[in-house]
């Protein structure tokens, strides 16, 4: 996002807001925002009109409409609710209602001709290569964990198969994987390419109605998505 002032700063979209973070929602995110103790911009398109469908690879531009210093913001259809944490908005920019934003979801590589995709990270294997993991020097658990051994979640493949790769930790006989240890087994099974999904409690394998690794919470985490192999019926 672009501020009127010309700063630019890096946005989430419709996931849970942290203190640190920006956040967009839209209305395919539900009604409202649903956050709490947060500054939040209800944005418009700058004539006030009805504001687009986001798509990647997009510049868009939003007027605020009003700043409201609580959560939980209405988010109706045409609008936009730019979500600031506490201490993002600390450091944000100046901004007030009238004022423009620029949106950008450029995406690299670009997504031009792509038929399906799917989000997840780091990269860990390319070309048959492990790929090193650059850790930022920070306290973010999501950065730091990286360098641990945790219960984790890949997805790899070359040209004649796909590898869903589920590893157990946090637990007696089970240690779990750095990503770095994860890269070299993919490798070793003959992905070309792989990347990390989420891990930890949400590591979790399931197979014809049965779940075949052993969630380090102790059962089946409730979380909203999977990734999935469906088998096709034979052709008539």
């Amino acid at each position: 996002v672009t501020w009127p002032d010309g700063t630019k700063t890096p946005f989430s979209l419709n996931e849970e807001r942290r203190a640190n973070s920006a956040v967009l929602f839209t209305p395919a995110v539900g009604p409202t925002s649903r956050t709490e103790g947060s500054r939040e911009l209800v944005l418009t398109g700058t004539n006030e009109s009805a504001l687009p469908k986001l798509t990647p690879d997009g510049t868009f531009s939003a007027r605020v409409r009003e700043i409201r210093e609580r959560g939980d913001s209405p988010v109706a259809p045409g609008t936009w609710v730019l979500s600031l944490g506490t201490s993002f908005a600390k450091r944000a920019p100046a901004i007030k209602p009238g004022d423009s934003l620029q949106f950008s979801t450029a995406t690299s590589a670009g997504l031009e001709g792509a038929r399906t995709g799917i989000g997840g990270g780091p990269v860990l294997v390319r070309n048959r290569k492990p790929i090193k993991i650059e850790v930022p020097d920070d306290e973010n658990y999501q950065t730091s964990s990286m360098l641990e051994e945790h219960p984790r979640s890949a997805l790899g493949w070359n040209r004649e198969h796909f590898y869903f790769v589920t590893v157990d930790g946090r637990q007696r006989g089970s240690i779990g994987m750095t990503l770095e240890d994860l890269a070299g087994y993919l490798i070793k099974l003959g992905c070309d390419e792989a990347m990390n999904l989420d891990g930890g409690g949400s590591a979790t394998l399931w197979c014809d109605g049965t779940i075949r690794n052993q969630p380090c919470d102790g059962r089946e985490r409730a979380i909203a998505n999977s990734l999935m192999m469906l088998r096709k019926a034979p052709a008539p």
